[in-house]
């Protein structure tokens, strides 16, 4: 049988009493008045490990990527079209992107950013409805060991397993739970919060209609990029995200640059940090083409990069990284130090 999610977290944890919301776990020495007693009246003590806060938001931490591929995917099933990325990215990514500033520490350098383009689509804050994930469930006074959750109750027995705290003493009460059928119930729940929050992406973005996802397919295979404002999505494999660069003279390209080359990187819908795997140049051809740029050189931005603003989500991060590099290279103008110079050699 494989072991659920929810029992691999507290595997490692268990024994865990639950009490007021807060879950304790073994201590190596006394750190309070809670006790567990085993059934050979052996006592452990008991520390808090998690409080009831810390539990909440340690597990919507830990299933945020996933409740934003679902979401992404039940936005791709109910336009009826394929493409889940470009559906996510026009959907959710571009309303919560355009006219958003990220602040100094995403953008520090004093050059204008070419203006996106107004759109009356709301910016959707998914990262709001990842915190409506509800943790799993744990019956409260509980004991939870061995994969297995027994109620406490205050029966005043001391035979077998029980709890103490000071003077008070909480004993096993009947049928115990297995953890699956609590992580079942918990897979429920958050899949009706995925649904419910992508039926109110889809509210919300009204200008994306199936129209709009039709139109977005057919600029991505006429274009090789869909893009919107100074955003784009590349179809390339696997599939990009990028960010246009502001105009400037570029002096690895020995022209200017005016809305026809973006900076990008690999598009994941969650991203486990603001890293950047890997930066690429796109240049847009006169007949309107995006294609990848060989750089001889590669791409050296310097020193100083900016740690991701901890109030940005993953994919949002991204972008404002994208943003920031792409006008420290404008400020450079050029994508490394020694473009444009004479080798020593």
């Amino acid at each position: 049988m494989t072991t659920s999610p929810l029992a691999a977290e507290i595997e490692c944890l268990q024994p865990i009493v639950v009490l007021g919301g807060d879950m304790y776990g073994v201590a190596r020495k006394p750190t309070g008045p809670m006790t567990l007693v085993s059934a050979l009246g052996v006592p452990y003590p008991m520390r808090q490990v998690a409080s009831r806060r810390v539990w909440h938001e340690h597990w919507a931490r830990l299933w945020r990527d996933e409740f934003l591929r679902r979401v992404a995917a039940r936005i791709a099933e109910s336009r009826g079209v394929p493409g889940d990325l470009v559906v996510y990215f026009l959907s959710v990514l571009v309303p919560r992107v355009e006219g958003r500033d990220f602040g100094e520490e995403a953008t520090a350098l004093p050059i204008e950013m070419p203006k996106a383009e107004r759109r009356h689509a709301p910016a959707i804050d998914l990262a709001a409805f990842a915190q409506q994930t509800p943790p799993p469930i744990i019956p409260d006074p509980a004991l939870v060991l061995s994969s297995r959750v027994w109620r406490l109750a205050r029966i005043g027995t001391q035979s077998g397993v029980h709890v103490r705290i000071d003077s008070e003493t909480l004993s096993p009460a009947g049928e115990y739970l297995p953890i699956r059928v609590i992580d079942a119930r918990w897979r429920v729940a958050f899949d009706e919060v995925v649904n419910r929050s992508a039926k109110t992406c889809l509210e919300r973005s009204g200008e994306t209609s199936a129209t709009s996802v039709a139109d977005a397919l057919d600029e991505l295979r006429r274009t090789g990029a869909v893009q919107r404002g100074d955003l784009l999505f590349f179809g390339t494999t696997p599939p990009g995200i990028g960010h246009l660069m502001p105009q400037h003279h570029n002096v690895s390209l020995g022209r200017t640059v005016s809305g026809d080359v973006a900076l990008a990187t690999t598009f994941h819908v969650a991203p486990s940090d603001a890293g950047v795997g890997g930066l690429q140049v796109f240049e847009k051809s006169r007949q309107g083409v995006w294609s990848l740029v060989s750089v001889p050189r590669g791409i050296c931005i310097g020193s100083g990069v900016p740690q991701r603003p901890a109030r940005l989500d993953p994919d949002l991060a991204v972008v404002a990284y994208l943003r920031w590099a792409a006008t420290r290279i404008a400020v450079n103008e050029r994508f490394h130090e020694h473009d444009g110079r004479l080798d020593d050699e």
